[in-house]
């Protein structure tokens, strides 16, 4: 990047084999941890990433592919007021293929983290408008909700900065963040019904630990 940045490690995601995804909101690229821990090592970085807030939410595609949500945009990509979802080709080999751009946001909307159902229908917050959008597996918009802003507000928690979403059933739980008021209030887990179950995530296998027992003669 241009700015020598300290590093901003802010979604995982584990990959089929076990590898571990990490988004770098400062430093435009995405890392990877091998399976079973170890060095991080840079596995993409593009210039269109970067910006003030960069790669952000993302998770694993049924066909294998990577999604990952950019909060804003460099002008190198278009509007820098606007986000993005990309997609990422896993290679053979384990590298990153070709970067997709698939959708662009609203401005000033900030796409914030993903959640992906097992229809495809992706959801993603939008921190800069306390909303959640539905997209189709094409990546077009179904719904958004709130519907709007006067929505919002009759809430018994309004949606506060919209970050983190999660698969519960057929239910997807919003983590508020409340990055303008600060409202103690605010700082919650909401959650939206779905009427959909999400994708299975990917779970690197753990060995059970091994008891071992030494008997000493006294």
């Amino acid at each position: 990047t241009r700015l020598d940045l300290p590093s901003g490690p802010d979604y995982a995601a584990f990959g089929p084999t076990g590898d571990l995804y990490v988004t770098d909101i400062d430093q435009a690229l995405i890392w990877r941890v091998p399976r079973g821990g170890g060095h991080a090592e840079i596995w993409l970085t593009d210039s269109r990433l970067e910006t003030a807030y960069g790669p952000n939410g993302i998770q694993f595609m049924a066909d294998g592919d990577l999604l990952f949500a950019n909060t804003a945009s460099s002008p190198s990509a278009g509007n820098p007021s606007t986000g993005r979802l990309y997609t990422v080709d896993v290679q053979a080999d384990g590298t990153a293929g070709e970067i997709d751009q698939v959708w662009e946001s609203g401005p000033l909307e900030a796409p914030d983290g993903i959640a992906i159902a097992h229809s495809g229908n992706v959801y993603v917050a939008l921190a800069g408008v306390n909303q959640v959008v539905v997209l189709s597996p094409t990546f077009d918009e179904i719904a958004r909700t709130p519907a709007d802003a006067l929505a919002n507000s009759s809430e018994e928690i309004p949606l506060d900065g919209a970050g983190s979403l999660a698969f519960v059933g057929k239910r997807v739980l919003v983590s508020n963040h409340s990055p303008i008021r600060s409202d103690p209030a605010s700082w919650a887990v909401l959650d939206i019904y779905s009427g959909e179950r999400g994708l299975p995530l990917n779970y690197p296998r753990i060995a059970r630990p091994v008891l071992r027992i030494e008997i000493r003669r006294v």
